[in-house]
């Protein structure tokens, strides 16, 4: 726990110095756009049992906009950590995660 002080503080200093940059001019383009929301909602349905050695699956589905998205998860325990992966389809778009998982004692 004594590396997190200055990690903090350094992300703290980062976002203060560039905080105050007035001569940064840029144009925003706000994009209203609905793709991915149906992934996401679906993506978000998987949880995953840290404390378990079993092997877990998990399943979501996610509608938004008329788009719907369907995921599925698969996640294993080696010792201390948790490996997990899932792949989510909407609208014949696939796309994979991979997430490594573990307690920090």
């Amino acid at each position: 726990m004594k590396f997190m002080a200055p990690i903090f503080l350094a992300i703290l200093l980062a976002n203060t110095v560039y905080a105050d940059n007035k001569h940064h001019h840029s144009t925003v383009a706000n994009i209203y756009s609905t793709d991915g929301i149906a992934s996401a909602i679906s993506a978000a349905q998987c949880h995953f049992d840290n404390g378990s050695f079993h092997l877990q699956l998990c399943g979501g589905a996610g509608y938004s906009d008329n788009q719907e998205a369907a995921t599925f998860g698969i996640a294993k325990k080696y010792k201390d950590f948790l490996i997990n992966g899932t792949i989510t389809t909407e609208d014949n778009h696939t796309t994979f995660g991979f997430g490594l998982n573990w307690k920090v004692k």
